[in-house]
């Protein structure tokens, strides 16, 4: 599991979840104020694994991110 303290963003258009090979690269891109903010990390994964095995989930300014693992 992956979680990621996001106070005053917006999930559904400042972050963006991408899976390549076998990672997944979360990139966070907030503008506030004219100030730009900009988070990436990358999260290696279990071999097999696919985006159907991820969930997001948000509570609060906490975003959650579960892996089922294959």
């Amino acid at each position: 599991m992956v979680r990621i303290e996001l106070a005053g963003i917006d999930p559904e258009h400042d972050v963006r979840l991408e899976l390549r090979e076998q990672s997944l690269e979360i990139e966070v891109r907030h503008v506030d104020n004219g100030r730009s903010e900009h988070v990436s990390h990358r999260v290696s994964l279990p071999a097999g694994v696919t985006e159907d095995d991820l969930n997001m989930t948000v509570a609060g300014d906490v975003l959650e991110i579960r892996i089922d693992a294959p």
